[in-house]
């Protein structure tokens, strides 16, 4: 039998998220939230693969995460929009948009606020019954632990079937058939949008799990739903920013945007065309 690493690709993904929680907890840039958000969404990929596909431990319990996640979203969102309004500020002429100024005024004031109700969850968020659940007590009829070797066979197999299952959920979501428009203001089309951008990222993390597993993902099926995610986040940034913009004070740098966003839309078509990569293999040497 060949081993596969489960518990240290687990310990890897654990040590990351302590390093990112102790950044945040430290410094009050934007970047460490960004990678505090990332390190708890891979986090979480890689124990519900590891617990429901390969049947290691037991699902845990994430009761006291969600606070967590609601509060670092709310903070990233807004860092997010001050850095597209800070760069349509930096364009030729923009300094002189005193509106646009006193709007990032009022974000960076209130950016201190949610930092502030933010770092409580941040402190109080832990790993060790997560991580007990995936390494139960050695026990007779319990589910293997993440320390016990799991075949490389077994495990491709399984991969592969997981593939199959979420690629194909990816898909069928209704925003492949969609043409996003720079003023939408439907909710069902921006819900099917964020649907779409959450799968991507989704399948995308599961990849990155089971290349920590020894697997080899399909690079072009890598960079696809990279694209995929980037363009569905810079649409869900960009009708944000529109929204922040409202109003006659705004009318320049949200001509300026709009513009921007539409580029972004443009290219949308192009990515949903190559969506048949998900009907294909996602690992080198494998099947689906």
């Amino acid at each position: 039998m060949t081993p596969v690493p489960v518990g240290p690709a687990l310990a890897e993904l654990a040590a990351e998220w302590r390093r990112e929680r102790r950044r945040v907890l430290r410094d009050p840039d934007p970047e460490p939230v960004h990678r505090l958000r990332t390190a708890t969404r891979r986090l979480r990929v890689g124990v519900t693969i590891a617990t429901e596909d390969l049947g290691v431990g037991a699902p845990p319990s994430w009761a006291g995460w969600k606070l967590l996640r609601r509060r670092l979203g709310r903070l990233r969102d807004l860092d997010v929009l001050r850095e597209a309004l800070k760069a349509l500020r930096a364009r030729p002429g923009g300094e002189s948009d005193e509106a646009l100024a006193d709007l990032l005024a009022r974000l960076r004031r209130r950016r201190r606020r949610l930092r502030d109700r933010a770092l409580p969850a941040v402190r109080a968020a832990s790993l060790r019954r997560i991580l007990a659940a995936v390494e139960p007590p050695t026990a007779p009829g319990r589910r293997a632990g993440a320390g016990q070797p799991l075949d490389r066979a077994a495990v491709e197999r399984i991969a592969a079937r997981w593939w199959t299952r979420s690629a194909e959920a990816l898909a069928a979501e209704p925003a492949w058939q969609l043409s996003p428009a720079v003023n939408s203001e439907d909710p069902a089309h921006r819900a099917a949008f964020h649907a779409a951008r959450v799968r991507a990222r989704g399948l995308r993390y599961g990849l990155e799990w089971w290349a920590r597993l020894g697997l080899r993902p399909r690079a072009e099926t890598v960079e696809f739903l990279g694209a995929v995610q980037d363009a569905l986040g810079a649409i869900r940034d960009g009708w944000r920013a529109r929204r922040a913009l409202a109003g006659p004070r705004f009318r320049r740098a949200r001509s300026i945007l709009v513009a921007s966003l539409g580029v972004v839309l443009a290219g949308w078509p192009g990515l949903a065309a190559r969506r048949d990569l998900l009907g294909q293999p996602g690992f080198d040497g494998g099947s689906p």
